[in-house]
């Protein structure tokens, strides 16, 4: 829940890695890189029409099938090394600050003073000439 509402996202993500190694090297480092067998294989194709006869014969196919293809998952660990790297990407990138959600209410956020705004604006100051 932390980590949707973007609080405390470093200390989150670091025990979400170690979970996704103790994945990848534990449960799908035997199974190769893909997550999903290839079709076209001649055991994967065997297995699919097996299991298609299956549910033609006791299920419901076509409302399995309506939304995507029946496939075989190989249990890869691409899907692991994805979520490894998106958590590394939280941990390495993500600023210490508030959410952006949070600081964007009135009154919230870091409170600049107007002459630092103004001079790490990249635009010129405003050039006053006299009263208007």
């Amino acid at each position: 829940m932390l980590l949707l509402l973007g609080l405390a996202t470093r200390w989150i993500s670091i025990p979400l890695i170690i979970t996704m190694l103790v994945a990848i090297f534990a449960v799908h480092w035997d199974n190769g890189w893909a997550a999903i067998a290839d079709a076209a294989a001649e055991d994967v194709a065997l297995r699919l029409g097996a299991a298609r006869d299956i549910l033609i014969e006791h299920g419901n196919y076509i409302w399995l099938t309506e939304k995507g293809l029946f496939v075989i998952l190989n249990n890869g660990i691409e899907f692991a090394v994805t979520y490894l790297i998106m958590l590394l990407s939280l941990v390495f990138t993500v600023v210490g600050a508030s959410p952006v959600w949070i600081t964007s209410f009135p009154g919230c956020g870091p409170k600049i003073p107007e002459a630092v705004a103004i001079r790490h604006s990249p635009f010129p100051p405003p050039i006053v000439t006299g009263k208007w």
